[in-house]
């Protein structure tokens, strides 16, 4: 949801700053909490997942699950969750430098084509 800007903030003031702000406010967000606890998250559960490889984990159901590739997907999320602040923050900083193609959230949606109309055709 982070890709698509659909996560939940306080929208209460957010709302009413000018989008250079906002764009400043997400970057500053991105690696004062967003990576930090990514970061955090990831060093906790590497003995976790290590214990699990180690084992080479299943489920004790007869005929069970491996868990040790079901665990390893907590590290690879929250890494990719850095990814995806590295993307938003490129993608702000170029906002914010006038980039026309940002891609930030905050840039204005590109303008839609003008219909083609039988003057346009014929020329």
């Amino acid at each position: 949801m982070l890709s698509v800007d659909g996560h939940v903030r306080v929208d209460i003031v957010y709302t009413n700053w000018s989008p250079r702000v906002k764009a400043i406010i997400d970057i500053v967000g991105t690696w004062l909490f967003l990576a930090p606890f990514s970061a955090m998250a990831i060093l906790f559960s590497q003995p976790y997942v290590h214990n699990s490889w180690r084992q080479l984990e299943t489920s004790p159901n007869p005929g069970g699950l491996l868990r040790y590739p079901i665990k390893t997907v907590i590290v690879m999320a929250f890494a990719l969750l850095i990814v995806q602040g590295i993307a938003l923050t490129i993608r702000n900083v170029a906002f914010l430098r006038g980039h026309p193609r940002s891609g930030s959230f905050h840039a204005e949606p590109p303008k839609a084509p003008e219909p083609i109309t039988e003057e346009k055709a014929i020329l």
